[in-house]
């Protein structure tokens, strides 16, 4: 299945929500896979993605931003949706508030 580049923010923003929710630790490999994705386009804020000793707030500040950056450039979103399938990482519609997507690994 193909990532499309809807498909890659709606499951950005769910990263974002379960990271809020849970922390950054149970998605830590995603997380990682967002870090080298966005890399090019946003290297200060992919870097502190996966510093062992930054904060989870700044974590999830530089998560806001390297999702952003990452849904500006199209090559750094088709490097995430083929890292991410890499990983086994897929999509399932949910219902939350309209067509949302969970993480499943």
């Amino acid at each position: 299945m193909i990532m499309t580049s809807a498909m890659v923010s709606s499951l950005l923003a769910e990263l974002g929500i379960r990271v809020a929710d849970e922390g950054s630790d149970p998605y830590a490999t995603i997380i990682g896979a967002v870090a080298v994705a966005a890399a090019h386009v946003s290297p200060a804020a992919a870097g502190v993605l996966v510093d062992p000793d930054a904060s989870e707030v700044a974590r999830m500040r530089a998560l806001a931003v390297v999702s952003a950056a990452v849904l500006r450039d199209d090559l750094a979103s088709r490097l995430l949706a083929a890292r991410l399938r890499r990983l086994g990482v897929r999509t399932v519609p949910v219902r939350r508030s309209g067509a949302d997507l969970v993480l499943v690994a």
